[in-house]
């Protein structure tokens, strides 16, 4: 569809509905991609895409693969009350500013799986995990809680990674590659 692409002002698709496979693989976003309130109704391909300001994917609904695998996020990436169906790929992806997936839902399978941060901030605040039971990678120090009824919800875990440096003034955790 728009593999290879390159976009040389802001990407607008605010409520865009994407009805066959969206593939942005290998495209180039030079000014703000704005997908809010998208709908991906087959597998929305982004792998090796460059996005080279701010990635947002506020309200998305991704129901089959959303694939990340080996992209570049030059500034922020935000997908806050976001829906992964399937997959959300997100292996070998590079992020230079900060991660915010703020009240979002994996309902099957979260890879972050070889990342390439660099003093980058993940944000997971109300992260639900529909199976927690898969094999999910996440990034360092970032595990699944369990609730009684088997819902996952994603929390920061290991705080022998923090220092007091490595939190914002919310208490998020930073990931710092070199712990």
């Amino acid at each position: 569809m728009f593999a290879g692409a390159t976009f040389t002002g802001h990407a607008l698709c605010y409520g865009a509905n994407f009805t066959g496979d969206a593939s942005f693989s290998w495209a180039a976003f030079t000014g703000d991609a704005r997908f809010n309130e998208a709908t991906f109704a087959r597998d929305a391909l982004f792998d090796r895409a460059t996005f080279t300001r701010d990635a947002v994917f506020d309200r998305a609904t991704f129901a089959r693969d959303a694939v990340f695998s080996e992209a570049t996020f030059t500034r922020d990436a935000r997908f806050s009350e976001a829906t992964f169906t399937r997959s959300a790929l997100f292996d070998r992806a590079t992020f230079r500013g900060d991660v915010n997936c703020q009240d979002v839902t994996f309902k099957e399978l979260a890879l972050f799986a070889d990342i390439q941060p660099s003093d980058v901030t993940f944000r997971f605040d109300l992260a639900r995990v529909t199976h927690p039971d898969r094999p999910h990678r996440w990034p360092p120090g970032w595990s699944v809680v369990t609730s009684s009824d088997g819902q996952g919800q994603l929390e920061w875990a290991d705080t022998s990674l923090l220092t007091g440096s490595d939190q914002d003034e919310t208490g998020t955790a930073k990931y710092h590659p070199e712990t």
